[in-house]
């Protein structure tokens, strides 16, 4: 019996918890949402995101994912932008699949992606939500 192909491999950071899923066979770059530049591809192999950002913690969605820069806090989100849930403020967009500033907000600690939504907890413990 042959081993499944691992089609995406997602990190979770909840908030404290830490959790990591594979999905064999079933998730690939459709919305752009592992920021490499293309969509509707599936990477078979593990993907150097270089994005010039050095990044400090990772939060993914079903169809987006957001991180938190090591510099400053600023967040950037990609993928899906249905419901506003990348936070760019533009419905126009429906997706990015590279990283894209969401405006308004730095010095941001920790970030945590839902199926459409998107929370952000700055260092002073401000809580930001958006989708």
């Amino acid at each position: 019996m042959s081993r499944p192909k691992i089609r995406s491999w997602s990190l979770s950071y909840t908030f404290g918890e830490v959790s990591t899923s594979v999905f064999p066979d079933v998730i690939d770059d459709y919305y752009g949402q592992l920021g490499v530049g293309c969509e509707r591809v599936i990477h078979n192999l593990p993907k150097v995101c270089s994005f010039n950002i050095m990044v400090k913690q990772v939060s993914c969605g079903e169809e987006h994912t957001v991180f938190v820069s090591g510099e400053g806090g600023y967040v950037y989100a990609m993928g899906n932008n249905a419901d506003g849930k990348l936070g760019i403020g533009n419905d126009a967009q429906s997706s990015c699949n590279v990283p894209t500033l969401v405006e308004g907000i730095f010095n941001i600690k920790k970030v945590a992606c839902g199926m459409s939504h998107t929370l952000a907890v700055s260092e002073n413990g401000i809580a930001y939500a958006w989708g």
